[in-house]
């Protein structure tokens, strides 16, 4: 509640502003036992609450007249920031803060064209994900930008959110109030999303998700939610999405090549323990590899939120055998993102034993697949050796720029593991090594 007492503003002053100004959007307690009307959106502040501790960031998307960033802020948040288009509503916005003494940071900034902002403890994606022109971006932008929860509500698709439909059907009551009942039930399991007509009649929505198809989006299409959970509301309309950010403590990723030695390294590197040069400790180790991420859900590699060390075992080569073509394509690299410490170590043999153990490992009876068959012709040509190499190094330097990360060589021959000065000086090792 808000002490009466501490308010720099006169009662009139505040109950004329209320009075004189639009605030349906949100019901905001104010002084003087004062409230702006509107919808109060208990069950959004419970979800949000539910989730925030002490000291922690909200960042609240199409903010309105900041109920949330406010009742953070009330409820021991550190920071609270809020973005909303409107500009009107950033004043009221500003001046309703200014009766509680409190200090959100409101910005007027369109999420669709991706602003820059710090990461923030938890993400609230309220109301606002059907009326965007490109949701799955914003979905995968907000996901980027949230250090432990991102919050999304989900309104549940109706037959009369299509006008067509809604006007065809008017007439027959009883098929409209039976397709009322049975199309939300029979949609609301399933993974689907609906588009339709933009137009300001439609409040400029374009998009309807199902909550099994966000749980899709962001636990199969992403790599970043070590949980998404959905609980559902009192309202059938809609439901709360929670998302927990998976958080890795120490990430070592071993990279190379078919045939570079990724699984022997690895086997090494947990009996050896290798504490001297990467820090390996086998408290919580979890291994993965870039196939596992890519064919299931986070949830079913990382049983806990927080991770102490993570083995990632990564085939730089996977992006042309499954067809992505692109590392900033390949879903199982988000987890990168997710470390708060990287030690990259790349394993690029020489020509001859790349060829030799790519064949002695991939080869059954004398046979090799057309897969490897491939492998082996192109494995037989200096310059795409480097090209690759060198590819999947330039993706690891821009990618890793803002982490803290340390880049090793490992030469299987002498087993000898070589902390480089960062990617630059590996980058001439490799092109030394697969020159003419």
């Amino acid at each position: 509640m808000v002490n009466v007492n501490n308010s720099m503003f006169s009662k009139e002053e505040i109950s004329h502003f209320v009075e004189s100004e639009n605030l349906k959007c949100q019901s905001i307690q104010l002084p003087y036992d004062i409230k702006t009307p509107g919808d109060t959106r208990n069950e959004a502040i419970t979800a949000m609450l539910g989730e925030l501790k002490k000291s922690q960031t909200v960042l609240d998307i199409g903010c309105s007249l900041g109920l949330f960033c406010l009742t953070a802020l009330q409820q021991g948040a550190r920071k609270a920031t809020g973005l909303e288009l409107n500009s009107n509503r950033l004043r009221q916005a500003n001046k309703i803060a200014d009766f509680l003494q409190l200090k959100p940071n409101y910005l007027r900034l369109d999420i669709e064209k991706y602003p820059e902002l710090e990461k923030h403890d938890i993400v609230l994606c309220l109301k606002i994900l059907d009326h965007l022109k490109n949701p799955i971006g914003v979905l995968r932008h907000l996901a980027l930008l949230t250090n432990d929860t991102l919050i999304i509500d989900a309104k549940q698709f109706e037959i009369s959110d299509i006008k067509p439909w809604a006007k065809l059907l008017h007439k027959q009551s009883k098929l409209h109030g039976l397709l009322r009942r049975l199309v939300p039930t029979a949609l609301k399991g399933s993974p689907s999303a609906f588009a339709i007509p933009y137009s300001p009649k439609s409040s400029l929505r374009s998009f309807f998700f199902s909550p099994a198809a966000i749980d899709a989006i962001l636990s199969t299409h992403m790599k970043l939610f070590s949980s998404v959970e959905i609980k559902p509301s009192g309202s059938n309309k809609q439901c709360f999405i929670v998302c927990k950010k998976l958080k890795i403590k120490h990430l070592i990723l071993v990279s190379g090549m078919c045939g570079s030695g990724k699984s022997t390294f690895i086997e090494n590197a947990i009996s050896k323990g290798r504490s001297p040069e990467l820090g390996l400790h086998q408290e919580r180790l979890t291994i993965v590899s870039g196939n596992s991420l890519r064919n299931k859900k986070l949830s079913d590699s990382f049983s806990h939120q927080c991770n102490n060390t993570v083995i990632f075992h990564y085939d730089i080569l996977s992006i042309n055998r499954y067809e992505i073509n692109s590392y900033d394509r390949d879903a199982s690299l988000d987890i990168l993102t997710c470390a708060e410490k990287v030690s990259a170590v790349i394993l690029a043999p020489d020509q001859d034993t790349l060829l030799n153990q790519m064949l002695s490992s991939e080869s059954k009876d004398g046979y090799l697949s057309s897969y490897h068959s491939e492998l082996r012709s192109n494995y037989q040509s200096l310059d795409w050796l480097r090209e690759t190499s060198l590819d999947w190094l330039d993706f690891l330097k821009k990618r890793l720029s803002n982490s803290d990360c340390n880049f090793y060589e490992y030469n299987g021959t002498a087993d000898q593991l070589r902390l480089t000065p960062g990617a630059d000086s590996l980058r001439e090792t490799i092109e030394e090594r697969y020159s003419a």
